[in-house]
């Protein structure tokens, strides 16, 4: 199972996205779940904490720090709407 996982959301795949996948990787203990709206420039951070997800930032331009298990990843998201 991945740690993190970078979901695009489009008007076609919003709903699943935002809930059936949401539930799946929550029950399935995906550490981080990052819905990206590249519309909007836009990406909802998600962390499992004691088994839910929890939403750590509606980030735009900042840059996050992912602690995964054997390393840690700063993610400028200002990048990837460039």
């Amino acid at each position: 199972m991945p740690s993190i996982i970078f979901e695009v959301v489009s008007k076609s795949t919003q709903e699943k996205d935002e809930h059936l996948k949401f539930e799946i990787y929550e029950r399935e203990g995906v550490k981080y779940y990052v819905l990206v709206y590249p519309e909007e420039n836009l990406a909802k951070v998600f962390e499992l904490i004691n088994g839910r997800y929890v939403k750590l930032i509606d980030a735009t331009d900042e840059t996050l720090k992912f602690h995964l298990k054997n390393c840690s990843i700063d993610f400028d998201f200002s990048k990837i709407w460039q």
